[in-house]
């Protein structure tokens, strides 16, 4: 059986089965799965709120992964722009999360146990104590998850090229990009597992970590749903190869693109 390859960059695919669309018209069906070809051009991909520069985009696209994890993938548009900064941005939201979840968590539970006793007093030290170490927690945070990103990136991008599916680097850093956001579940669920061994003085951090696991669960099961929908996804400009497209068509020249992925 001969090894898959991945499709040129700039080709039109059906982004239902992979079927190369090229010198079809946009009102045609795929020859291969029966979709409609409109439902694969890439103007369908509106762009999420980041990639579309609107205001307080970081939250509204958090918001619309998280609340459509699946549907969500049809907009994201296979453009590389600002996509390591949506990670970056990701990862430090998700290393600041730790530090407040983990104090606010320690100090109910403290004060379930041992009443108000529990409670620090408010001191100068206390809060240049708590301001420290939100700083370095926030920093060390955003390294580890910016380094887990980096990794679940090359990964999807390696195993992408072995099924002959689009994604590329640059595909694969937008996908990662977007599931990041799910990395702030991460950093609560762990600061909230800090929190709760604190005053229960449990030997290991279990909680701690399992916290954290369960929110690494949750941004693997995103980067995997953006894996599957976005396998196909067209880049702007793809639309070009068809036949009824205004201007004049630049069909790629790229070697062995298959007619089906």
């Amino acid at each position: 059986m001969p090894k898959s390859r991945r499709p040129a960059n700039d080709a039109l695919l059906c982004e239902h089965c992979g079927y190369d669309l090229a010198g079809l018209t946009r009102n045609d069906n795929c020859p291969e799965c029966g979709k409609p070809i409109a439902e694969s051009l890439p103007e369908n991909r509106t762009g999420s709120a980041w990639q579309r520069g609107e205001d307080g985009a970081w939250r509204e696209t958090a918001w619309s992964v998280t609340r459509r994890p699946v549907r969500v993938w049809g907009t994201v548009r296979n453009i590389g722009d600002r996509s390591t900064q949506l990670t970056l941005m990701s990862c430090f939201v998700a290393g600041a999360a730790i530090t407040p979840f983990f104090a606010v968590t320690a100090m109910c539970v403290g004060l379930l146990r041992f009443g108000f006793d529990a409670v620090l007093p408010l001191r100068l030290g206390t809060i240049v104590g708590g301001l420290l170490l939100w700083i370095v927690t926030t920093l060390s945070g955003a390294f580890v998850f910016w380094v887990l990103t980096s990794i679940e990136t090359a990964g999807i991008s390696h195993f992408g090229k072995r099924r002959g599916w689009r994604t590329d680097f640059v595909l694969a850093n937008v996908i990662c990009g977007h599931a990041s956001v799910m990395w702030v579940y991460a950093g609560a669920l762990g600061g909230i597992g800090l929190g709760l061994r604190a005053p229960l003085t449990l030997g290991l951090p279990w909680l701690a970590m399992g916290g954290f696991l369960l929110g690494m669960l949750v941004f693997e099961t995103w980067v995997y749903l953006g894996f599957r929908a976005m396998r196909y996804a067209n880049p702007p400009g793809a639309e070009r190869h068809l036949r009824d497209h205004a201007g004049e068509a630049n069909i790629s020249t790229e070697p062995d693109s298959p007619r089906r992925m």
